[in-house]
């Protein structure tokens, strides 16, 4: 099994609420909106990947079980930036292309459409624009 990271590139904000949280963030931390903007994004991933349930489980790993109606694992995802005309901007990284069930040795290939599904998912709920995801 050829295991293939998968990123996903986030851009500006697309939420005006958004934009007054991440300047009233740089007001607060006397940072570029920018750093900010990134600062920010990488609270709310955090967040998604804290244990919440009584299964051992995150708002992650809840995406993949939403999405497939069984108990799956995220891959690790890392947090990083990406530069688009010289300003950085979000990118999450899976380690690999598979979640694991929770309670049996199977696997979940990540495809394209579960990508999709992730990255428009977050840009509805956190307003910040899914640009697109690689695999390398």
């Amino acid at each position: 099994m050829n295991l293939k990271k998968i990123y996903l590139y986030f851009g500006a904000s697309v939420s005006k609420t958004l934009d007054d949280d991440v300047e009233q963030y740089a007001i607060n931390y006397e940072c570029s909106i920018e750093k900010a903007h990134c600062d920010w994004f990488n609270l709310v991933i955090s967040g998604l990947l804290e244990v919440k349930d009584k299964d051992n489980r995150s708002k992650l790993d809840d995406f993949f079980g939403w999405h497939n109606q069984r108990f799956w694992l995220s891959p690790k995802l890392t947090y990083n930036t990406h530069l688009i005309n010289g300003k950085r901007y979000p990118l999450l990284i899976f380690n690999n292309e598979y979640a694991s069930h929770q309670f049996s040795d199977d696997t979940l290939y990540i495809d394209d459409e579960l990508i999709y599904s992730l990255g428009n998912e977050i840009q509805s709920d956190f307003g910040v624009e899914f640009l697109r995801f690689d695999r390398r």
